[in-house]
């Protein structure tokens, strides 16, 4: 199926499940998601929680979603909102930690860039350089789009 913004971009989600005018869908990234068409048809977006969800719409190299603790964000970002240097995460220098990428094989921790491998409620974070052990990290939280048109034959 095919999902088209308010600004015009398309994104090919999956339909894993209908209900009357609902379908859950899984857009590629974040939670599973819940498109939900009222009597006027317009569309909103939910987790399958019920939620907000991440907007279809965002890039994960430039920003993190709330709703998920910026678990899924995979930009370039390699400093604290304090300014300090990330530890690259294969490091155990200066601490040492297990937060490694072997431990977290989905969790995007690829160089010294911010990341949330564990679900921490702050945001996207590293390990310092400095006397610090960790701080969170300044990642942008992505913009909601109004869906507009939800076109469930593809």
């Amino acid at each position: 199926a095919t999902v088209t913004s308010g600004g015009g971009i398309r994104n090919e989600i999956t339909i894993l499940e209908t209900n009357g005018g609902n379908a859950i869908v899984d857009s590629g990234i974040g939670p599973h998601i819940i498109l939900v068409q009222d009597t006027s048809n317009n569309v909103s977006i939910q987790t399958a929680g019920g939620d907000n969800a991440c907007p279809l719409t965002s890039d994960v190299n430039e920003c993190g979603c709330s709703q998920t603790n910026q678990t899924e964000y995979r930009g370039w970002i390699n400093e604290t909102a304090g300014g300090l240097t990330c530890q690259a995460w294969d490091s155990q220098h200066p601490h040492s930690h297990d937060t490694t990428p072997q431990d977290h094989p989905n969790s995007g921790l690829e160089g010294n860039y911010c990341r949330n491998p564990n679900n921490r409620d702050g945001g996207s974070w590293c390990f310092t350089t400095s006397t610090r052990e960790w701080d969170y990290c300044n990642v942008p939280k992505c913009i909601y789009d109004e869906v507009l048109v939800v076109n469930a034959g593809g």
